[in-house]
């Protein structure tokens, strides 16, 4: 599977080719026993772990921690590009070259990417102006200020800290929107979700799902919404490119 999915830098490439051409060689001849076969595999999986290194430093890839055939390699780079997310960065507040795919997304990560995407002014950099509000780190702080400053109607109690679910993702999406993801009136997409009564009793929740659902932004899986299910990074990514793209924020490429 690596050797047919994944996308190869030129130098790793040719040896990747001149080893697989060799095995299958031997697999054709019959001259082959079960350790070679491993022995490849080992080989293309360290060549795979060369390759994601290679691609970030050759700035195939603006992310180091994931291979080039993932599915959401486009949304990652599409977001790269446009600033609304950063990547990882260390103590010193330089970039790691992680992304951290597989990670939760934070609510003031959300909230940050959400802003960026919309444009949405932050705020002031000092302190928090509203005191009952935790969980911010200091970078956070312009953003949380912001959305307050513009207004922005959010469950400011909860900690900023912690994961964003599938549902409070696309009540924040609709709200930094300010009108651009345009809210629905019917319910129709929303009420046909097999885990509807999870949500049906919340009005925010049900018409931000629904409108997103309309645009084709986040969408359920076998018929669910899963409303409660955290959102991962990568998750994320995919969101942020399907509004960007879906109410027309950015033209489409070449467009």
């Amino acid at each position: 599977g690596d050797v047919s999915t994944l996308n190869w830098v030129p130098s790793l490439g040719g040896e990747i080719q001149a080893r697989t051409t060799s095995i299958l060689a031997a697999l054709e001849a019959g001259d082959i026993v079960e350790s070679d076969i491993a022995e490849y595999q080992n080989f293309v999986r360290a060549k795979a772990e060369e390759n994601k290194d290679a691609c970030y430093q050759q700035d195939i890839c603006p992310f180091r921690d994931f291979h080039m055939h993932e599915w959401f390699f486009g949304p990652a780079v599409f977001n790269a590009e446009r600033g609304y997310m950063t990547g990882r960065k260390d103590a010193r507040g330089n970039s790691t070259g992680d992304f951290n795919p597989g990670g939760m997304t934070l609510r003031i990560e959300a909230l940050a990417m959400a802003m960026r995407l919309f444009e949405v002014p932050t705020g002031d950099d000092g302190p928090l102006t509203r005191a009952d509000i935790t969980g911010v780190p200091e970078w956070g702080i312009p953003y949380v200020n912001g959305a307050l400053k513009k207004g922005i109607q959010l469950d400011y109690s909860q900690s900023w800290n912690t994961p964003i679910s599938r549902r409070e993702a696309a009540i924040l999406l609709v709200a930094v929107s300010q009108g651009e993801i345009p809210l629905q009136t019917a319910i129709d997409k929303a009420s046909a979700y097999k885990d509807y009564r999870e949500f049906k009793n919340d009005d925010g929740a049900l018409r931000a799902i629904e409108s997103l659902s309309t645009f084709e932004i986040m969408q359920g899986s076998e018929g669910y919404f899963k409303p409660n299910e955290y959102l991962r990074r990568s998750e994320f990514a995919a969101i942020n490119e399907r509004t960007a793209k879906n109410i027309e924020i950015f033209p489409p490429s070449g467009g």
